[in-house]
């Protein structure tokens, strides 16, 4: 059995106009039988932290509870479970929209939320470094400005220092650290409300090997551009829990060309789709090439 759990609370801990904590809380699940409500959860991840998001439908809320899920400053959390085992976080991040409409006969609500809070997140800023200021330090330094993440300090290691003419950023902080990745070979991320920093050309390795017992489905190329160069590979497959964007991943089966039976596929954007009532499962990884991994 495949189950759902929607998880909602306070962002932070924030108090009421009375002075007293706001300790609301929200749970959803849906197992695929009538006796749990449905939900539907579409989730993107990438190793661009600032494009990952998650859309949640949960059908025939009561006014009373989509009430409650427009309280400011809101988290939710995704949670998968398959069979016995225990719930693994598919997605945590801050709730930016609430949406209910007719859908046939029930009344659908819609969730919209991305990895780091809306609103306070997107506030612009501006940052000026002088010369030979270590790169590592504005990172962290950007990434204690977004409200309601933790960084992990040991997944923060740049090398490098600004040069002559320093640096200088106006913005959004997600723009600023674009910049700022694009100029020193790194990708930075909020997975599940944790801020971390990947080397360009360095992955997380895992033991995960994609085949026809988990689920996987169809390994086909990426191409782009008029020429339509090969400029990845698309892993398509049954959800598997714990994969996260950065991570390293091999294909090891009988279903796929063996040219695609390899053990290097770094998951630069993961989209999965999750909806136990309607037997939905999936999930949809893109790899992309770089010099070291084309061979």
């Amino acid at each position: 059995m495949r189950e759902l759990m929607i998880e909602i609370g306070p962002l932070t801990e924030s108090e009421s106009s009375a002075g007293q904590p706001m300790n609301y809380g929200l749970i959803f699940k849906s197992d695929g039988t009538n006796k749990t409500l449905k939900i539907k959860a579409h989730i993107e991840k990438s190793i661009a932290g600032s494009t990952n998001n998650a859309q949640v439908f949960i059908w025939n809320l009561s006014q009373k509870t989509v009430t409650a899920l427009n309280q400011p400053k809101t988290s939710i959390s995704i949670y998968t479970r398959e069979g016995d085992e225990d719930y693994k976080l598919a997605f945590f991040g801050g709730i930016t929209g609430v949406h209910s409409e007719r859908f046939g006969a029930d009344i659908r609500t819609r969730i919209l939320a991305y990895a780091a809070f809306g609103g306070l997140f997107k506030e612009p800023a501006s940052v000026s470094y002088e010369k030979d200021v270590p790169v590592e330090q504005i990172v962290k330094e950007l990434a204690s400005k977004i409200e309601g993440i933790d960084i992990d300090e040991t997944a923060i290691k740049i090398e490098g220092s600004l040069g002559e003419g320093g640096f200088q950023g106006q913005g959004s902080i997600p723009s600023i650290l674009d910049n700022l990745s694009r100029q020193f070979g790194f990708s930075w991320s909020i997975q599940d409300g944790v801020f971390s920093v990947m080397m360009d050309d360095t992955g997380e390795q895992t033991a995960i090997r994609l085949d026809a017992s988990s689920g996987l489905m169809k390994v086909s190329p990426r191409f782009s551009g008029i020429t339509q160069v090969q400029v990845g590979v698309d892993i398509y497959s049954k959800y598997v829990g714990g994969i996260k964007p950065g991570q390293i991943v091999g294909i090891e089966s009988t279903v796929v060309p063996e040219e695609y039976n390899r053990d290097d596929y770094k998951v630069h954007t993961l989209d999965c789709d999750l909806c136990p009532k309607e037997n939905e499962w999936n999930m949809h990884i893109a790899f992309f090439y770089n010099e070291a991994t084309r061979a």
